[in-house]
């Protein structure tokens, strides 16, 4: 599996605490079956450029302890309506520098520009990803909301501690109802630590298999991260629209 949101570099941007952390984050994922991880702080503004020298220094000590997960860069950019020139102007850490942009939205507003940055970065080549959209108040409201996102060009990650009940009623019925309507395109740990938030995807990815079959498991937490960390194409199918009976429950 590739892990393509993590929060594992230490001291950066609510990362691990600190490189003991970091490494045990590692093993944790290895024994998932994770092969390859993202490494993404968070970045309001411009991204800083100890990530890399960070993720340098955890390359070798996990190296030097006989870790055989892959490490790349790459960033969880906070929406504001400069982005598209920031990326134009390279002055974003894509996914593994890849045209694969993972990008959050408010919890509880969604901005009005939102969906003319989605649009903008389509038509300069990047392909924005959506980070965990089923844990946003609004989208818990309207899952179509998501709809309208994939319609305007973007992708939508969700996360593996959505799927298996971790955040809460609400976040687990909207993840299954994005699952179901085919708006979601990967799966990643969202990890912030070994322990609080640790990198775990193999009980989400059972769960997946189980409710939804083995291609779909496959393409969520394998096929398509593997596809966005090689700046590949990745094939979606069509997002169904959300019956308003079927979301109003979940209010």
């Amino acid at each position: 599996m590739t892990d393509i949101h993590c929060h594992i570099l230490p001291g950066l941007y609510d990362g691990a605490p600190d490189y003991e952390a970091a490494l045990e984050m590692i093993r944790i994922a290895e024994k998932e079956g994770v092969g390859c991880i993202v490494a993404t702080p968070h970045c309001i503004d411009f991204p800083d450029e100890d990530i890399f020298g960070v993720l340098s220094n955890l390359k070798e000590l996990a190296s030097g302890q006989g870790c055989n997960v892959e490490l790349l860069a790459g960033s969880e950019i906070y929406i504001n309506p400069d982005l598209p020139r920031m990326a134009k102007d390279n002055k974003i850490i894509s996914i593994n520098r890849s045209r694969y942009v993972l990008v959050e939205l408010p919890m509880l507003d969604m901005p009005l520009y939102t969906l003319d940055v989605v649009y903008e970065l389509r038509l300069i080549g990047f392909v924005p990803v959506i980070a965990h959209p089923e844990r946003y108040k609004y989208v818990i409201g309207n899952p179509n909301i998501v709809k309208g996102l994939i319609d305007a060009g973007a992708l939508c990650q969700v996360n593996s501690g959505s799927i298996t009940g971790r955040y809460g009623k609400a976040v687990e019925k909207t993840v299954h109802t994005l699952l179901r309507h085919n708006m979601v395109h990967f799966a990643a740990s969202d990890a912030h630590s070994p322990n609080h938030r640790p990198p775990r995807l193999k009980k989400a990815y059972e769960i997946t298999e189980e409710c939804y079959g083995k291609d779909k498991a496959h393409k969520l937490f394998c096929g398509n991260p593997y596809a966005a960390v090689k700046n590949e194409d990745i094939e979606i199918e069509e997002p169904i629209a959300v019956k308003k009976r079927k979301w109003f429950f979940l209010k």
